[in-house]
């Protein structure tokens, strides 16, 4: 009778003897000796994954506990000391301002790691995980860790009062655009937008929101057509997104050509404005949420226009809003 010869592959560690098992998230066999040595192996890398876990937990509390004692709380009770009977209020405002950017800051990674921990727990729990799970994990924790690298830029400075030795404090926070609509895009991590393909409307806004105390932005006008058509201006946070800015309702701000958005509506030469924006030139807008006011200042012509924001019209929170319509038309969000 003729022998029958069975073809069986080799262990994947040792090479030598022949398999039993099969590993269906490498691909792999291994034999009754390796088996247990390779499933140990991917338990040891879960460990290290579990710990680079825990380390990005830990630096968000610590994150957290330290933005309460930032160099810049000790600025706001300085200040605070010195004019406590007439700024006491604004200066509660200014702390809310800078506790609420913190947390807006690493509420993504809090909300990524609470997903991670359930994830990582169930995994140990069940011993159910492969190669492909390992993988992503450690990608969310990487992504997770380069975040909290960048935290933002925040500064304070000081404006005018009516009381000669009572200086208002304004905190400067380093914003960004995150949302779009139309033929438009955001570049440059958040700080530059460009009209894209032919003509036609785009609209962007801030990813901050601001209810409260004083905020300026300023903006460099890198490239525009002849016609100079852009919008800068805020909206209500509550108003979805669309590509024509200028006949959204809660709108607020200002275009070429001398117009003037009121509440998604258009007025010509309104209080006296003329656009006088040109390429290269730096706008600045200010936010007043305490005095329902927004004013725009173009640092090349001096010229200052200012907008009364009917809150009725336009409720809090309100987002930055810009918005492009000629192709290759540029705006760049600068710092300071």
């Amino acid at each position: 009778m003729a022998s029958v010869k069975v073809n069986r592959s080799l262990c994947s560690i040792c090479g030598k003897v022949p398999s039993l098992s099969f590993c269906v998230g490498c691909e792999r066999v291994f034999c009754t000796d390796h088996v247990e040595q390779h499933r140990l192996d991917l338990s040891s890398l879960l460990d290290r994954i579990v710990l680079e876990h825990d380390q990005c937990k830990q630096k968000i509390i610590q994150y957290t506990e330290e933005s309460k004692s930032h160099p810049l709380m000790k600025q706001i009770d300085e200040w605070e000391k010195q004019s406590i009977e007439k700024i006491q209020q604004v200066a509660v405002d200014a702390r809310k301002q800078v506790l609420r950017t913190f947390g807006l800051f690493a509420s993504d990674a809090i909300t990524t790691m609470k997903n991670l921990t359930e994830e990582l727990t169930r995994a140990q729990n069940n011993d159910n995980f492969f190669e492909k799970d390992l993988r992503q994990w450690m990608d969310t924790l990487t992504k997770v860790k380069k975040e909290l690298d960048k935290p933002p830029t925040i500064s304070i400075r000081k404006g005018g009062s009516d009381v000669p030795f009572i200086s208002k404090i304004i905190i400067n926070v380093s914003d960004i655009f995150d949302k779009s609509a139309g033929r438009i895009s955001i570049k440059d991590e958040g700080k530059l937008i460009v009209n894209i393909g032919s003509n036609g409307y785009g609209t962007v806004r801030s990813k901050g929101e601001y209810s409260t105390g004083k905020h300026r932005f300023r903006f460099k006008i890198e490239h525009t057509s002849t016609h100079k058509w852009n919008l800068i201006g805020i909206v209500s946070k509550t108003t979805p997104l669309q590509a024509t800015a200028y006949n959204t309702l809660t709108s607020f701000g200002w275009i070429a050509n001398n117009f003037v958005c009121l509440n998604g509506k258009l007025f010509a030469n309104h209080n006296g404005y003329k656009s006088d924006v040109d390429k290269n030139d730096i706008i600045e807008l200010l936010i007043d949420c305490n005095q329902q006011t927004i004013r725009l200042t173009n640092e090349r012509t001096h010229n200052t226009h200012e907008l009364t924001v009917d809150i009725a019209l336009c409720p809090f929170p309100w987002q930055i809003q810009l918005s492009l319509y000629y192709s290759k038309d540029r705006i760049r969000l600068l710092w300071r």
